[in-house]
C-alpha cells in the first residue's frame, strides 16, 4: 500500500512538473515540413468555392512548402491553403512566427477558432526574393467572414484549431510564397 501510494505521488509529481516545463516554454515549433514534424494537412481553397476565377497549388520539397498560383480579381479575387482542424493546445502563447520567402506582395494569416466558421486574419508585407521572419501578435488579428471585417472579441489561442495563409491583396497575377517553417510564440 505505501509503495502505491509513493507510485502515485511521484507520478502526480513528474506530471506537474511536466505542465510546469512545457507551460514555461517560448516557443512551440508548428510545422517545419519535412519528415521530422507535424503534418498539418494542408488543403488549398480558391476564390472558385464562390464563382472566382483564381488558381493555385501547392509544393513541399526539402523542408519547404511553396504555395503559388495566379489570383484573379475577376471574381473573389483570393487562393490559400489552410491546415486540416486540430487542437493546437496554444493557450498562453501570444504571438505566431513564420519565416517566408516571397514575390514581395501582402500576404495574410488565418487563425480558425474551434467550432466556429468566422476566420481571424493579419495582413504581412514582405521584401521580394529574401528570407524573413514575421512575427504576429495574436491579439491583433482582426475577425472576418467571406473578407468583411466583424466587431468580434479576440481570438482566444487555446481555441484555433486552423491555420492558413492567403493571399488577396486586389490585384491580379502570379504570386510565389515560401515558407520553411511556422511557430507559436510567448
Amino acid at each position: 500500500m505505501k509503495i502505491t501510494k509513493m507510485l502515485l505521488i511521484m507520478s502526480l509529481l513528474v506530471t506537474t512538473l511536466a505542465g510546469a516545463v512545457a507551460n514555461t516554454t517560448k516557443e512551440i515549433l508548428l510545422t517545419s515540413f519535412d519528415t521530422q514534424s507535424a503534418d498539418l494537412a494542408w488543403r488549398v481553397v480558391n476564390d472558385g468555392v464562390m464563382g472566382g476565377r483564381s488558381s493555385s497549388d501547392f509544393n513541399l520539397a526539402d523542408g519547404v512548402l511553396t504555395f503559388s498560383g495566379v489570383t484573379n480579381t475577376n471574381g473573389g479575387g483570393f487562393a490559400s491553403i489552410r491546415s486540416g482542424l486540430m487542437d493546437f493546445s496554444l493557450a498562453g502563447f501570444t504571438h505566431f512566427a513564420l519565416r517566408v520567402r516571397t514575390d514581395g506582395r501582402s500576404y495574410t494569416l488565418l487563425l480558425r477558432p474551434q467550432n466556429q466558421r468566422i476566420s481571424y486574419r493579419m495582413d504581412f508585407l514582405t521584401q521580394p526574393g529574401q528570407w524573413q521572419e514575421v512575427v504576429l501578435p495574436i491579439e491583433q488579428f482582426q475577425a472576418s467572414w467571406r473578407g468583411r471585417k466583424l466587431n468580434e472579441p479576440p481570438i482566444d489561442p487555446a481555441n484555433i484549431e486552423q491555420v492558413g495563409i492567403m493571399i488577396s491583396d486586389g490585384r491580379d497575377g502570379d504570386f510565389n510564397f515560401e515558407i520553411d517553417w511556422l511557430q507559436a510564440r510567448r
